[in-house]
């Protein structure tokens, strides 16, 4: 029996969190408060080296709003990596470390970790 009012509970108290939420949405949206996104193209900045980003496992903000990217390097395709070949194949590019650092400005801080495809 006491499962079944633990579940009732848990399915009122959803309900009750769910109305609330649509009801500070309604209200947000009414008084123009919904932030817009929009991408910057200029962000980040030209990496170093010929780096290129592949996949991107997550982004994190740190208590000095430094923003860290955790690249996935080896998701890039080999025509993207030609220049991190021995010997080098092209010009470009070369897969940029597992995780990267950036100021807010974009600016590279530092990146760590080596990339497992021609590094």
């Amino acid at each position: 029996m006491k499962p079944k009012i633990a579940l009732a509970a848990g399915a009122v108290a959803l309900a009750a969190g769910l109305a609330i939420a649509f009801f500070f949405q309604e209200h947000a949206v009414a008084a123009g408060n919904v932030p817009k996104f929009e991408p910057d193209p200029s962000w980040p900045k030209p990496l170093p080296h010929n780096w290129m980003l592949g996949g991107i496992g997550g982004i994190v903000v740190d208590s000095h709003d430094h923003i860290w990217v955790a690249n996935r390097p080896r998701s890039l395709q080999k025509n993207d990596t030609y220049a991190a070949a021995d010997p080098p194949e092209a010009d470009c590019c070369v897969p940029a470390p597992p995780v990267l650092e950036f100021d807010m400005a974009g600016n590279l801080v530092q990146g760590l970790g080596r990339s497992r495809r021609g590094l």
